[in-house]
């Protein structure tokens, strides 16, 4: 695995991270402490939580990546513009759900979109961030002497 890849993978740990420790916190005081009566409302926040950080994190290091000109998005293949078009969409999706649901208006169905989110966020982020990683590998020239 190049640096660049090794960077971009632990970059979208990172988020994966920072998004998991509030959900790891409620499942030990649903587990041992005072469990939640409204489970659905109350774990589809910790999930849309996950999203965000993933997909937000993953936005914002590829976007100060372009800022510091290791990577353009003009020379970005189709593909990785459609998945960074899902990434800032799952993003924005998983924002607003989480303002419905942080505000008291979320419903028992409010989970499912929430875990969708979650993985769809993780999925898409992390070929994101590798797609983006493996193009930024400096390519060897060919001098046809190997």
């Amino acid at each position: 695995m190049t640096s660049e890849v090794k960077v971009a993978f632990f970059d979208w740990l990172a988020g994966l991270i920072i998004g998991v420790t509030p959900l790891l916190a409620h499942a030990i005081l649903h587990v041992f402490a005072d469990p939640a009566h409204q489970w659905e409302d109350s774990w589809a926040a910790d999930a849309l939580f996950v999203s965000i950080t993933t997909s937000g994190l993953s936005a914002v290091t590829v976007f100060s990546r372009v800022s510091r000109g290791a990577l353009s998005f003009a020379n970005l293949e189709p593909s990785s513009c459609v998945i960074m078009a899902l990434t800032m969409i799952l993003f924005l999706l998983a924002g607003m759900l989480y303002g419905v649901v942080a505000s008291g208006h979320a419903r028992e169905i409010s989970i499912w979109p929430a875990v969708i989110f979650l993985l769809g966020s993780a999925i898409v982020s992390l070929y994101f961030e590798l797609a983006l990683a493996a193009k930024m590998v400096p390519q060897k020239v060919s001098t046809g002497l190997n």
